[in-house]
């Protein structure tokens, strides 16, 4: 496994769906996942254009949900998380390790990289799997990222103490402030006093309303939305304003012989449902189940990979093989 970043590192994503407990256990990494004390979240709430009325979706009355209790996450203590399950189940990580190119052949494929120290290396392997997130190494190198042409949108995000929470169990759930001109503020609780708060507005808008710096766009942003006066009175923001625009896509070739592309290096939908992290990893898990058959029977051909995502009838499915998930 090679990974340009040195773990921890910072990544927006932080909120999860029920869902993701199913792919959690078929890991074998649920009971480290559950140890750690992440933020607990039992639903999502909308609040009126107003700024009045909130209407709350309870994962415990969703159809089919397994378990209506996910969680809201840090994610550079997440995926640091997952990058050392990963490793304690056998893989080799190389953090620090920057993808220079990747050649294919008929029989194996020849991955080229420099290491931490700043060293051109070389590894043949039988697969490449890109899980590069938007930088898209081989979805771009074979294709290209095709933009969503009706969610072009801009996030604009930070951390903050000092915003009040609801009461009991819902202290941990995500709040949604909407907006006139179709965008909307989240506010993702990620530990017991910092709250992720983002503003997802159309770039028409945004050339329109942005200011000199990512601090005061948000900063007006959240000011000019219904609702928000009362949670940002004794707000404080801890992090810098990032700024993230062209993120819903789909790459156009995810796959052809001892390659295929996964989680936001192959597409990402609009983060309003927080679908990132649940679709990357039931991804990962079905590629992970066709090379394992590809290795099996001497075939890594682009036909035996899955149709990304897996969705069926507008419902996502997890399709969960344990057995396979765990083997060598």
């Amino acid at each position: 496994m090679l990974e340009r970043e040195v773990f921890p590192r910072f990544h927006i994503g932080e909120s999860q769906l029920p869902w993701s407990n199913e792919l959690f256990q078929a890991l074998g990494v649920q009971e480290k996942i559950a140890a750690a004390g992440f933020v607990k979240k039992w639903g999502a709430s909308f609040l009126a254009l107003d700024g009045g009325a909130e209407q709350y979706a309870d994962f415990a009355q969703a159809v089919e949900t397994p378990a209506p209790q996910t969680i809201q996450v840090p994610r550079a203590r997440f995926d640091h998380l997952l990058l050392e399950h990963s490793a304690s189940c056998g893989a080799d990580v190389k953090q620090g390790s920057l993808v220079l190119d990747a050649e294919f052949a008929e029989d194996a494929a020849t991955v080229s990289y420099e290491d931490k120290d700043g060293k051109r290396r070389e590894v043949r392997v039988a697969m490449v799997v890109d899980a590069s997130g938007r930088t898209g190494f081989l979805a771009r190198k074979f294709g290209t990222h095709q933009a969503d042409p009706v969610l072009r949108n801009v996030a604009v995000h930070a951390q903050y103490e000092g915003i009040p929470r609801r009461d009991g169990r819902r202290a941990g759930d995500i709040r949604m402030l909407t907006r006139s001109d179709m965008g909307w503020i989240w506010l993702i609780p990620i530990s017991e006093s910092v709250i992720s708060v983002g503003a997802v507005i159309p770039q028409a808008v945004h050339r329109q309303e942005s200011r000199p710096t990512p601090e005061e766009t948000l900063e007006h942003y959240i000011k000019t939305s219904p609702g928000s006066r009362p949670l940002f009175q004794e707000a404080r923001r801890i992090t810098p304003a990032r700024v993230d625009a062209d993120y819903s896509y789909l790459g156009t070739r995810l796959s052809a012989d001892r390659w295929v592309v996964v989680g936001d290096a192959a597409a990402f939908l609009d983060p309003i449902f927080s679908t990132g992290v649940l679709l990357a990893m039931q991804g990962g898990i079905e590629v992970a189940e066709a090379i394992s058959a590809g290795l099996r029977e001497g075939r890594l051909g682009a036909p035996r990979l899955p149709p990304f995502p897996a969705v069926r009838g507008g419902l996502l499915r997890p399709r969960l093989s344990r057995p396979l998930v765990h083997s060598q």
